[in-house]
């Protein structure tokens, strides 16, 4: 069997495949290789679309169907979050990592990078006091501008503020700047039992939540980072530049 014919993988998915049908490793090696290749394709294209990709492979590997679920689609983080608040589970959080970079020197979660920010910002909006020390608040000062990342972060949610708020078409005016959901909901509302319309409706609730979380704590995580550094240029994707028709 030739891996290369699976082609609806992409090259990060078809180095396992093609391993495994040359027998270079056995089936548990090649899965532990598809989940690195995974974490990979989790950062850089979101959950949706990557656990199809995963779920299609794994199925590919162990000849019948596996299907990844993720219960938590339509959740924001500080929803997430909250629940450990409502069960009483304060310390959890410290036990976990989210830093893109971590340092090998403590503090190793730096604090300013975008999976540091959205801790942060989750934490924040759900009343969980945040114990984690970062490189940004309780360190050296890093070398690279800390305030890139949280000034991507805030243009983007100001940019979801800006659609929603000049169109009675939230659908349309997210899609037209993030043409991506369109194919998330295509290939992942049967998936997930749902109408097109009622997967669109609940993404829409799902960023209008998180505009909502980001905007009640934005001042409790901005600090340390809005100093000297705040005339930095953000990526020109979130900018609204004109009324979506």
């Amino acid at each position: 069997m030739d891996g290369d014919r699976f082609h609806g993988l992409s090259g990060l998915y078809q180095k396992p495949y093609q391993q495994m049908c040359e027998a270079k490793f056995d089936l548990k090696i090649c899965i532990w290789i598809t989940m690195g290749a995974f974490l990979k394709d989790l950062k850089k294209k979101g959950a949706a679309l990557t656990l199809l990709k995963v779920s299609d492979l794994i199925s590919e590997l162990i000849g019948e169907e596996f299907q990844v679920k993720n219960p938590f689609l339509f959740w924001t983080k500080a929803e997430m979050c909250k629940v450990l608040a409502k069960n009483g589970q304060y310390d959890l959080p410290t036990l976990t990592m989210s830093c893109d970079s971590p340092h090998r020197q403590k503090p190793v979660q730096c604090g300013y990078c975008s999976s540091c920010l959205l801790r942060r910002q989750s934490l924040a909006a759900s009343i969980i006091k945040d114990r984690t020390r970062y490189v940004v608040l309780h360190g050296e000062r890093p070398v690279k501008h800390p305030s890139l990342y949280f000034l991507n972060m805030q243009a983007q949610v100001r940019t979801l503020d800006s659609l929603f708020a000049i169109s009675d078409n939230p659908w349309k005016s997210i899609t037209k700047k993030f043409p991506v959901l369109d194919d998330i909901v295509d290939q992942t509302a049967i998936v997930e039992n749902l109408l097109p319309i009622e997967m669109q409706n609940r993404l829409i609730q799902l960023y209008r939540n998180y505009v909502s979380e980001w905007n009640a704590v934005e001042s409790l995580i901005s600090k340390g980072l809005l100093n000297q550094y705040s005339d930095l240029q953000i990526s020109s994707k979130y900018t609204v530049l004109s009324q979506p028709q």
